[in-house]
């Protein structure tokens, strides 16, 4: 699985960090279209993974990301939401080392490999780590913490060690939540009425190649459609997509989401994650055999696409994540 990752030694880009956000994005966006030319390879005539003929064009790509520049006067937000800000991209719960006894400390938080500096409104998302997904308490933001259900003491001892681990999840991101209502600098960007105009396509930049050129370019496409609120009155729109264009990229963007909801149903169904990862490795094999069935029944015409588990198979993108690392086939 070709994973573009851009270091100091692929490319002869000054590394200096910029001293403001349109120099720090410029600079990102140049050593993007750095790699693209020296190091992208375009997937070979009838790989079943081609997406577009523009998809697997350098060139394209390329293209794309000049037409992002050519807007970024307008990506720039407030001063006060984009001092430079070291942040954790990743942080997860394995990350966090604490003491073993009461009163816990924080002795250590590891996984730091993919930390940056960079404009705060770029940085600013919510840690794994404080994340509840387990569905069984509602989470919001406020002191009164979320009751264990009633007729929890007789419940089994099982399902009372289930209900508490889950409570305890839900509590973290609850007390996570409370904290970041008080701190003002925080929520400001995500706030922000049109953060999604000027956040998304920056966030982008680095994964176009891997993850599809289709969602930078709906971006840009959202930007022209939205550049009356975006610029000052009488300044013409750089961005010229034409309307059966627009309407074309669209389209294909809501056919590779409806792709991608697909793959992370057949994901949670194989108990992988959305790169094809099987996270104990002795049930390899066992998920490897249910994966072949579910190939073997996959009809890539009606499923929007090829079966992803594979032998050439790209990690799955949805619209407005960060991406995705890569992973083994299974």
């Amino acid at each position: 699985m070709q994973v573009a990752r851009i270091t100091s030694a692929q490319t002869a880009l000054t590394r200096t960090p910029g001293k403001d956000p349109a120099s720090y994005i410029t600079a990102l966006i140049r050593s993007v279209q750095e790699w693209l030319r020296t190091y992208a390879k375009p997937r070979p005539a009838g790989d079943q993974f081609i997406r577009s003929d523009e998809d697997n064009s350098p060139a394209a790509h390329i293209e794309l990301l000049e037409k992002l520049l050519s807007v970024l006067d307008v990506l720039i937000p407030d001063p006060e939401i984009s001092p430079p800000t070291l942040w954790h991209p990743g942080l997860y719960k394995p990350d966090i080392f604490i003491s073993p006894t009461a009163p816990h400390e924080i002795l250590g938080v590891t996984g730091w490999q993919t930390a940056t500096t960079g404009p705060r409104y770029l940085q600013t998302e919510f840690p794994r780590a404080m994340r509840y997904t387990g569905g069984r308490f509602k989470v919001t933001a406020g002191p009164k913490i979320p009751p264990l259900p009633e007729g929890f003491e007789e419940l089994g001892v099982e399902e009372q060690t289930i209900l508490r681990k889950h409570h305890w999840e839900a509590v973290v991101q609850q007390h996570h939540m409370t904290l970041i209502k008080k701190d003002v600098r925080y929520p400001t960007g995500l706030a922000h009425p049109y953060a999604p105009l000027f956040i998304e396509p920056i966030l982008l930049v680095p994964r176009t190649w891997e993850n599809g050129i289709i969602y930078l370019k709906s971006s840009l496409v959202f930007i022209q459609l939205n550049w009356d609120i975006l610029s000052d009155p009488g300044v013409p729109c750089p961005l010229t997509f034409s309307p059966e264009e627009i309407t074309l990229t669209l389209e294909d963007t809501w056919r590779r989401e409806s792709y991608n909801t697909r793959v992370g149903s057949l994901s949670r169904e194989l108990g992988v994650d959305l790169g094809g990862t099987v996270g104990e490795v002795e049930k390899f094999e066992l998920v490897k055999r249910k994966s072949d069935e579910f190939r073997d029944k996959w009809d890539a015409a009606a499923e929007g696409g090829p079966y992803p588990f594979q032998d050439g198979g790209r990690s799955l993108m949805t619209w407005g994540t960060t991406g995705w690392s890569s992973s083994m086939d299974v």
